[in-house]
């Protein structure tokens, strides 16, 4: 007992395979974009605040923090640049990575609190 298959099946499925694989292959690649550039916005903003509570900080020493933060984190991107901002009142981080002609930029800032001055100022009211 033979089994035939109609023409237009076989016609269908090379339209519908490239199709689908398409999609999937578009999708997988803007979850890889997606993951990358929340790391990247973890990692900035993490730096940030830790800059925020520093009476005096470096921002070579932020650069090497948010640097260990990323290191061989990333699916999509591969080269990062960040450009650390430090004000008397804020600190604010740029991020930029870049994959051919790809490119991604996170800003992230936090406001300077100087914890060590408001708990002293504190003690000083209750005395």
């Amino acid at each position: 007992m033979k089994r035939y298959v109609k023409g237009s099946f076989t016609i269908e499925a090379t339209v519908v395979i490239p199709v689908v694989l398409f999609v999937v292959g578009v999708l997988l690649y803007l979850l890889f974009y997606y993951h990358d550039k929340n790391v990247i916005f973890a990692a900035a903003h993490e730096t940030v605040v830790y800059g925020s509570y520093l009476e005096n900080p470096d921002e070579e020493d932020l650069k090497k923090h948010i640097e260990e933060r990323i290191k061989g984190k990333f699916l999509l991107f591969s080269s990062t640049k960040s450009d650390i901002t430090i004000q008397k009142e804020e600190i604010a981080m740029q991020v930029t990575a870049k994959k051919g002609m790809m490119s991604l930029e996170v800003n992230v800032a936090a406001a300077r609190t100087y914890p060590e001055r408001y708990i002293r100022s504190i003690q000083k009211m209750k005395k």
